[in-house]
């Protein structure tokens, strides 16, 4: 009996443990009110570089992006990745005028912005495409 009861919770922590790595893998920073504001700095990573994925679930790209996003949290870990969703509630379609869309002026989705380790804000738009390109391609996604 205690052999099976070992063997069982071998098996659980397995197929658990790759779930918990995950799960902490992109902060959803807004995800209990979509479209909101967020308080940046509770977001911001001190010991490595962070990427704000700002997108919506009304662009067809945006949700093509996500999966690759989340990979990508995966096999980088000198990267903290932070999802924030443009769409409020209310909106019937992608969120630019969202709390979320006026903060980062967000004006094309998906958007990236990358901070460094100090909080600067080091790329955004076309140059922070272009870094994440690179970190997909760099790594097979």
């Amino acid at each position: 009996m205690k052999i099976a009861a070992v063997l069982l919770l071998t098996t659980l922590v397995t197929l658990i443990s790759p779930l918990a790595v995950r799960a902490d893998s992109v902060v959803h920073a807004n995800a209990d009110k979509p479209g909101s504001a967020i308080a940046l700095d509770n977001f911001l990573a001190k010991d490595k570089s962070t990427l704000l994925f700002i997108h919506s679930p009304h662009c067809p790209p945006c949700r093509a992006m996500e999966p690759r996003i989340e990979k990508l949290s995966d096999k980088k870990t000198d990267l903290k990745i932070v999802d924030v969703l443009l769409d409020a509630p209310s909106d019937s379609g992608i969120g630019f005028t969202s709390a979320a869309g006026n903060q980062f002026e967000a004006y094309s989705v998906p958007m990236f912005i990358i901070y460094d380790k100090s909080g600067k804000r080091i790329a955004q738009s076309k140059k922070a495409n272009k870094q994440v390109a690179l970190w997909l391609t760099e790594n097979n996604l």
